[in-house]
């Protein structure tokens, strides 16, 4: 998101702030392509400082509040106040809303948007030989570019 809004601004005098709790890397957006051999793990692990672009600082704080009427970060380091906040929180994978799919999670159920998931069920397709594959799509995660 703050890729294509640095994009728009006309001239240099806004900027922008990614917040993040640690430094643990980030899987790329290709995880659905490890099951079939196209990437492996290691082809997936990012430094979360190369997402980052130029320009652009990059914070790992503990976020403790998000005060949005006054724009202020609260972190446990100290805080920052913003024009904008644009917020992300990630998705996750709920198989518990659709009835049956718990029983057999990670056993012959897998995700593939999350890297164990893609991991998983690519040592699972490792050893299958025939029968069918049933590829359930409940919702499809996406982001809104508005």
């Amino acid at each position: 998101m703050l890729n294509n809004l640095l994009k728009l601004r006309s001239n240099k005098c806004w900027s922008g702030v990614f917040y993040f709790n640690n430094a643990t890397p980030l899987p790329g957006r290709s995880c659905p392509l490890i099951p079939f051999g196209v990437y492996s793990k290691n082809d997936m692990l990012k430094p979360k400082k190369e997402f980052i672009p130029q320009g652009v600082k990059f914070v790992i704080d503990k976020v403790i509040n998000i005060d949005k009427d006054q724009r202020r970060v609260k972190t446990a380091l100290g805080g920052y106040d913003n024009d904008w906040l644009v917020i992300a929180t990630e998705c996750r994978i709920v198989p518990e809303e659709i009835d049956g799919m718990v029983d057999g999670w990670g056993k012959d159920i897998f995700d593939f948007y999350t890297l164990k998931g893609a991991i998983d069920l690519r040592k699972k397709r490792k050893y299958f030989k025939s029968g069918k594959i049933l590829l359930n799509i409940a919702k499809i995660p996406f982001c809104w570019n508005s």
